[in-house]
């Protein structure tokens, strides 16, 4: 991993370096996962937003 994995959910996903809180995924928000790797050198950066619909 080039970072620490972060998860932001509800109000948060929209705030992609956003910092860690003790919130908890609820039904009917946005998630947003951002994700980093390191491979042979090259580094990556990854966001990606799903909707939790339950």
């Amino acid at each position: 991993m080039s970072f620490p994995a972060l998860i932001q959910a509800g109000a948060h996903a929209a705030e992609p370096h956003g910092e860690t809180s003790s919130n908890q995924v609820q039904n009917n928000q946005l998630v947003l996962f951002d994700l980093g790797t390191v491979y042979d050198g090259y580094v990556s950066d990854a966001s990606r937003t799903v909707g939790l619909v339950h």
